[in-house]
């Protein structure tokens, strides 16, 4: 872990801050261009050039000290630090202000494919899963999954809102198990930046579905009032439901997907075609990055090319 926070302080400041805007642009779509988002980026920026300036003397102007930062960056170590501190406080900033945004549409399909995910990994993870009570339990709530996606009926609300928490539960699961994994060193084999670009990633969505997580216990926090609480727990309710579409997943489809993911599974940990620890990652990969965002990238794309339609004429 000590080598990742390395890594990732001697990367360059404007790339932890491009990389992380890039998540949180395609997380919250048309929202990051908010005046609170685009505030905190040029502050940013503003006090990026008040600390360049201030290395800047009489042998070279701003313009020198600028082009030597980029060319020679090495030289400015000391500022790398404190702009990288600024740049990941803005990041989880932006982060707490827009967590509810980040959070994902939830459908039938969306959450039977990340339950069998889920599933594979605590089999691959666990020495002995049925004797497991926590893989038992997380069985019990997959057949409850893949029995709600074979039944042609619409979810009722405290059905969203348990299989919504669950949804969001199994997301942070999926984030811890990749940090230990970071820290235990077994993604070694990957250069910097893609681990930087990875962690990065991860860390944003971990605090969106931490603090997503805990908004829905019906627990009083030390300075919050019942009614607090209860308004809390409502509003986190509501959102779920919100989040959760009525889509109704075809059931011929939910049994062979659910049949060639096991037997995919099998044959892989027999033949091992693709690693058994990087197999689930290029599933997420795919759910997330592709399944579940396919809609805000296609708006996110059309709403670019007509910016810079519009710039063009």
């Amino acid at each position: 872990m000590d080598n990742l926070v390395k890594n990732i302080i001697s990367i360059h400041p404007l790339i932890i801050l491009s990389i992380g805007l890039f998540y949180l642009i395609l997380g919250i779509g048309k929202k990051s261009f908010s005046s609170p988002f685009y505030l905190s980026v040029v502050l940013f920026f503003l006090f990026f050039s008040v600390l360049l300036a201030s290395y800047a003397n009489e042998s070279k102007n701003f313009l020198e000290v600028v082009t030597e930062y980029f060319t020679n960056p090495s030289r400015y170590k000391e500022m790398n630090v404190i702009l990288n501190s600024l740049t990941i406080f803005l990041i989880i900033v932006l982060t707490l202000t827009f967590s509810s945004e980040l959070l994902p549409r939830l459908t039938e399909r969306n959450i039977h494919l990340t339950t069998l995910v889920f599933m594979y990994l605590l089999i691959i993870m666990l020495p002995n899963p049925l004797d497991n009570t926590f893989f038992l339990m997380a069985l019990a709530m997959s057949i409850l999954i893949f029995t709600n996606a074979m039944v042609n009926y619409p979810m009722h609300s405290i059905v969203k809102i348990i299989l919504y928490t669950y949804y969001i539960f199994m997301l942070l699961s999926f984030e811890v198990i990749s940090f230990i994994r970071l820290s235990e060193g077994e993604y070694q084999e990957y250069n910097t930046f893609v681990l930087v670009f990875y962690s990065i990633g991860g860390g944003i969505y971990l605090i969106a579905y931490t603090i997503n997580i805990y908004r829905i216990i019906p627990l009083q926090d030390k300075n919050e009032t019942y009614q607090e609480m209860r308004k809390r727990v409502t509003e986190q309710s509501n959102l779920f439901i919100e989040k959760t579409s009525d889509e109704q997943a075809d059931y011929f489809y939910t049994a062979l997907l659910t049949l060639l993911f096991m037997v995919f599974g099998i044959a892989n940990h027999i033949f091992e075609f693709v690693s058994v620890y990087l197999l689930p990652d290029l599933l997420l990969v795919y759910i997330f990055g592709i399944l579940l965002n396919k809609e805000k990238i296609k708006k996110f794309l059309k709403y670019t090319q007509k910016k810079l339609y519009s710039i063009g004429s």
